[in-house]
């Protein structure tokens, strides 16, 4: 995934896409539309660093666990 500015009408888009292949081309989603670039605060911007921040934390500690493996040892 990556931050993507589009322009549209001399106004600044922010959004969050990702890349996937299909057959042999390569194409972009939008995944999130943060919205315009001069309506976005910097404490926005900055929450969502922490939270992005917290779940990579969450995913590196579970580096190779499945959600079973996860329900699994929640039931012993």
């Amino acid at each position: 995934m990556f931050i993507k500015r589009t322009k549209a009408n001399n106004t600044t888009y922010i959004q969050i896409a990702k890349s996937f292949r299909e057959g042999k081309k390569v194409r972009q989603e939008v995944v999130l539309n943060l919205g315009r670039i001069d309506k976005i605060l910097q404490s926005d911007v900055e929450s969502l660093v922490q939270a992005l921040l917290a779940l990579k934390e969450e995913v590196s500690s579970r580096k190779g666990k499945t959600d079973e493996d996860e329900e699994e040892q929640k039931q012993s």
